[in-house]
């Protein structure tokens, strides 16, 4: 199977006064808080990949321990209220829905290229802005890790009684209070950053399945000791994926348990693109009791 074909065909998702780049919202019917905040108002520097951030959390359920909820899109996905996000707002959890350039999929740019650390090297690029491999042409203030570094401290500045500093340590993430999850290359991201840091959880919804070669070697950084306890790894994909078979190789390979990983069975009510059950998990298809387990939620 061409998975890098299958990718790219895959391609084809307080106010402040200035409401195209800012924007907040609640309604008499929920105490539900979103903004949307562009990340050229955090960093002047910014000039691309400028979608806004979603920010969310629920005013009256909102726990002071609540963990942040780091989201991140696929290939082509944008930052946007999720289907399941109400379950985790009820739940007390805070969210944010990062926006960083998801352009090239790394089963795009990697799978022939002679580097058989691509993967590696793509995903720490997209995410800590460390600049090794040309295949991909992102800035540093396009990239996750610096931009959630920079809006944590916006969204403390201008909203301090709201405690967003309880999200950073020494001018870093503190990734012991992060939920880290995704959908597609979102979850490939954050699987590599559970790898490398102490989260609370990671949740990956249909990916990683980095691999190269015409035999899917599977990318080596999957092998690669994880800093984050594997219990608190849990994953799910949809067994009629195109990539169904590779994605469970790549969880393997992640060590993570079995029995913290489901199967999605949910059949969608239109079938559209080349592989129109990869979205099933992160959609409302898909069970609550399904998200409950992925994220730990009492039922």
């Amino acid at each position: 199977m061409n998975y890098t074909r299958t990718v790219a065909l895959a391609l084809a998702s307080v106010l402040l006064p200035h409401p195209s780049r800012i924007s907040a919202q609640t309604t008499s019917a929920t105490s539900v808080l979103t903004r949307q905040i562009a990340p050229s108002r955090v960093d002047a520097t910014t000039t691309r990949v400028d979608d806004p951030h979603y920010i969310a959390f629920d005013t009256v359920t909102a726990r002071s321990d609540a963990p942040l909820v780091l989201f991140m899109a696929g290939t082509g996905g944008k930052p946007r209220e999720m289907p399941f996000f109400g379950q985790l707002l009820h739940a007390g959890n805070r969210i944010i829905s990062i926006s960083y350039s998801t352009k090239e999929a790394i089963q795009q740019v990697c799978p022939r290229h002679p580097d058989t650390e691509c993967a590696s090297k793509v995903r720490r690029k997209r995410i800590y802005g460390e600049n090794t491999i040309d295949v991909i042409d992102d800035a540093v203030n396009e990239t996750i890790v610096p931009r959630l570094v920079k809006l944590l401290g916006y969204l403390d500045r201008t909203y301090p009684a709201e405690q967003w500093s309880q999200y950073l340590a020494n001018g870093d993430v503190n990734w012991s209070r992060v939920v880290v999850t995704g959908q597609s290359q979102g979850a490939g991201m954050a699987a590599y950053i559970a790898k490398d840091h102490l989260v609370q959880r990671a949740v990956l919804f249909s990916s990683p399945w980095d691999s190269y070669g015409a035999n899917s070697t599977l990318a080596p950084w999957l092998s690669h000791k994880s800093v984050t306890p594997m219990d608190r790894w849990f994953a799910g994909y949809h067994g009629k994926e195109n990539t169904a078979a590779l994605i469970a190789r790549c969880y393997a390979a992640l060590k993570i348990p079995s029995s913290n990983i489901r199967v999605w069975t949910a059949e969608p009510d239109a079938f559209t693109g080349p592989n129109p059950y990869h979205g099933v998990g992160v959609s409302r298809f898909n069970s609550a009791d399904n998200i409950a387990f992925m994220f730990g939620l009492s039922h």
